[in-house]
């Protein structure tokens, strides 16, 4: 070959290669300058790690609550839940409070005595309406779980963030409750219900999330809420009251009880108070004007404290070093 057609050769040649070699650069540019736009200013020091629910787990549902409310809160449950679409809900208030803790094995465990009746239940066969609803939900949930399937789940957050009224947002996925529904699970006390709906709940993006159901403002009282599901249900309490109380045992058995207002912090006078080991009533007694109720001695040294209207996080034991008891007394105030 001539050196006259080598020279167009080689140009060609390191044309193609200096083309290829800044297309990568290019490229490689490119690709650094959308990591950086996209990336955050700042790691955070502890990464929160999802764990998506198994979508193959039995259905489970359970109530819980954190804190006693007063009349000017939204009184609030605490749900968790895998493997169920929706939750029927019915609210009864307690007549009799003091008699309601006194029938409980445990006052702080409701619901465990359900799991012979609920067997019972299950044995019978559905009725006409059972049928008809179950017929009617095989068509409304494909419908339903398609059109939801449309939109990520962190869209309808942020749409329900920016355009929907946040004191609307705790109804805003219920629907009323008609006789058909109460057909499965009869009703615990129809006088006592004083609310009743069905709760639709999205898929949760943890394991471990739980989601909050507001029951509304509500008069002090003591209200069991019902949850439902099928066969299944759950129950918890929630406590409404404007009374605080704090208590203090010694070591001889003697209790210090001290009840005010948690609005203004005012003494409560006139508080009776009552106190129970079991179903039995050890001792009563009713504060005075600041409030303050002494007891001379109980049975039993550690002691826990709930009221009529109230389990209050500021009545902790606070005896001076006794070893809690493991089924200590109640407290309550009226």
């Amino acid at each position: 070959m001539s050196r006259r057609n080598l020279l167009p050769a080689v140009a060609c040649y390191l044309a193609i290669i200096l083309l290829a070699v800044g297309f990568s650069v290019l490229r490689v540019k490119t690709q650094n300058r959308f990591a950086v736009q996209s990336a955050p200013d700042s790691l955070p020091e502890n990464p929160v790690y999802l764990e998506p629910p198994d979508p193959n787990a039995k259905p489970f549902f359970s109530l819980m609550t954190n804190r006693t409310y007063s009349t000017r809160d939204r009184t609030r449950v605490w749900v968790n839940y895998r493997g169920v679409n929706d939750l029927d809900f019915r609210v009864y208030r307690v007549k009799d409070p003091v008699k309601f803790f006194k029938q409980l094995r445990n006052p702080h465990q409701v619901g465990e005595d359900d799991h012979a009746e609920m067997a019972e239940r299950r044995k019978r066969p559905p009725t006409v309406l059972e049928k008809l609803r179950e017929f009617k939900n095989s068509i409304y949930l494909p419908i339903r779980n398609y059109v939801r399937a449309q939109l990520q789940n962190n869209s309808r957050k942020q749409f329900n963030q920016k355009f929907r009224d946040p004191e609307k947002e705790d109804t805003g996925n219920r629907t009323p409750l008609n006789v058909a529904d109460y057909a499965r699970v009869p009703l615990l006390n129809p006088d006592q219900m004083v609310s009743s709906w069905r709760e639709k709940l999205p898929p949760l993006e943890d394991t471990y999330d739980r989601r909050v159901i507001s029951l509304g403002k509500r008069e002090p009282g003591v209200y069991l809420v019902e949850a439902v599901n099928g066969d299944l249900r759950a129950f918890g309490v929630a406590i409404v009251t404007d009374l605080t109380m704090v208590q203090k045992t010694s070591r001889d058995g003697q209790m210090l009880i001290h009840t005010v207002d948690r609005q203004s912090g005012a003494p409560q006078t006139g508080a009776r108070i009552e106190v129970v080991k079991g179903r039995e009533t050890l001792t009563t007694g009713t504060t005075d004007k600041q409030g303050i109720l002494q007891i001379k001695s109980v049975k039993k040294k550690s002691t826990r404290v709930t009221n009529e209207e109230e389990e209050t996080p500021d009545g902790e034991d606070e005896g001076d070093g006794e070893e809690p008891a493991s089924n200590g007394h109640l407290v309550m105030a009226t």
